[in-house]
């Protein structure tokens, strides 16, 4: 997955692709997979190691656990295959629950 300033240099990309060409000359789809607390990431790293925080952030996601690449990994798949041909715009939560709750 690509962090979210990647992601806006690719749509500026995009942007600026079609204001000097015209049309893409490839359908495009820009879904998004909206992830929560990943726990072998650096960010999560110092909030797991606060643990007055890592608990508070655990109450919170009603799967009751952190995130592994993996959970993240299969959502990342559809968006990107011929499963999604017709989802556009999308953004799919995969965070355990949290915003449900």
């Amino acid at each position: 997955m690509i962090g979210r300033r990647r992601f806006r240099v690719c749509v500026r990309g995009v942007v600026q692709h079609e204001n000097q060409h015209g049309a893409l000359p490839v359908a495009l789809r820009l879904n998004h997979g909206a992830d929560a607390y990943i726990e072998r990431t650096e960010h999560a790293g110092d909030l797991r190691e606060d643990a007055e925080r890592s608990d508070a952030i655990l109450a919170r996601i009603p799967a009751a656990r952190w995130a592994e690449p993996s959970d993240i990994a299969g959502a990342v798949l559809f968006l990107c295959s011929r499963a999604a041909d017709y989802v556009h715009g999308a953004v799919l939560p995969v965070d355990g629950g949290w915003l449900a709750r």
